[in-house]
């Protein structure tokens, strides 16, 4: 039986880059990222993955779904965050999401300046980390 500690260290390391030094009184202000969520052991073996992911000005990530969650921390920039089914929302430094198994999502860099994001992926080893969708009806 496998232990849940890669996840666990995975959640760590990602708290760790979160709140750059100087930005705690902010990082208090927001919304704690304070996530829980099963990881199916049937999917056999799943791979953690910590990341950075830049969005220059006006730079879109196209509708898609991951094989696992996507837990995902604004570092830098304004985003527009488009997930099937939710409203549209708009996230700055401190905010985060989570797009759980096969979640269509996008988004949209709105902001002046480049987006940075950390994510942090739980997904099935040996598959693409990202396949195409469609634009869900309402967007």
């Amino acid at each position: 039986m496998r232990k849940p500690l890669p996840l666990a260290a995975a959640i760590a390391c990602l708290s760790a880059f979160a709140a750059p030094a100087g930005a705690q009184e902010v990082a208090a202000e927001k919304r704690a990222m304070d996530v829980n969520f099963d990881v199916p052991q049937d999917m056999g073996i799943q791979l953690v993955s910590v990341m950075t992911r830049d969005i220059p000005p006006g730079g879109e990530v196209p509708w898609h779904t991951h094989p696992g969650v996507e837990i995902a921390y604004v570092e830098v920039g304004e985003l527009e965050l488009w997930m099937a089914g939710k409203p549209i929302r708009r996230l700055g430094p401190g905010d985060s999401f989570t797009a759980l198994r096969g979640t269509v999502h996008g988004g949209r860099n709105v902001g002046e300046g480049p987006a940075r994001l950390v994510i942090t992926y739980v997904v099935d080893r040996d598959v693409p980390l990202r396949s195409s969708a469609p634009v869900p009806d309402g967007y």
